[in-house]
Formats: C-alpha cells, structure tokens, sequence
C-alpha cells in the first residue's frame, strides 16, 4: 500500500488552480465532474493533490489539517512569496530539531507549511 493523493474542498476551482500551478509549480494530471461537483488532480513530483468544487463554501480556517511542503531552502522560498505578494500567516519559526518552517494560506484559507529540514544546504 501507497499514498496515493491529499484532497481540498475549494470554493472556486479556476482559481485554486491557478494558485496551486503558477504559485507552487503543481502540474494538472486530469479534470472532471462527479454527482454535481468539479474535481481536478495535480501533481508535484510524487505528490498528487485533488481539488473539489462541490458548491458549498468551505469553512476558513476550521481545518486542524494542513499540507507540508519539504523545500531545501525556506529563506528563498519565502523571498519569492514575498515578491509574488503572499506574506506568512505563522513563522518562519526555527524548531528545536533544527528545522525551519513558515505557514501560508491558499486561496480558501487552507494552511500550507514549507518545511527545511536541517539536513538541507543550499537552495532549490
């Protein structure tokens, strides 16, 4: 058995995903409808994310539920997200482990961690 994706109830398909492609390199793999709702898959890398229309507004901010990036170096990460204008809602904070990690949101208040672990040298 295998991980196969991470889905997110979205409010506007279109433009999640243009955030998830333009902003975080995602790749669309398909999309579709099923009983009433819009469904997307994109991928990055191994990856694999589905975002559903359904319709109903997701609730902001009511997810304890969040998706972590890895990048190999937060500090460019969040030097291009200031240059795109998307500012941290958490961090960046340094973890008693040595990590490095900053929390964003996506288009419907989801939150979304980029994470540098301290084994990481050099950038992207």
């Amino acid at each position: 058995m295998r991980f196969h994706h991470a889905a997110l109830e979205v409010s506007d398909l279109d433009r999640s995903l243009a955030f998830y492609r333009e902003r975080l390199g995602f790749v669309g793999e398909r999309q579709f409808a099923w009983q009433g709702e819009k469904i997307a898959f994109l991928a990055l890398g191994e990856m694999r994310l589905e975002l559903v229309e359904t319709g109903k507004r997701p609730q902001h901010g009511q997810s304890p539920v969040h998706l972590a990036f890895h990048v190999s170096d937060l500090a460019d990460v969040m030097r291009r997200f200031e240059q795109q204008g998307l500012h941290p809602e958490e961090g960046p904070y340094l973890l008693d482990n040595g990590w490095k990690t900053a929390f964003y949101l996506g288009p419907d208040g989801e939150l979304l961690e980029f994470l540098q672990t301290e084994e990481d040298k050099g950038g992207e």
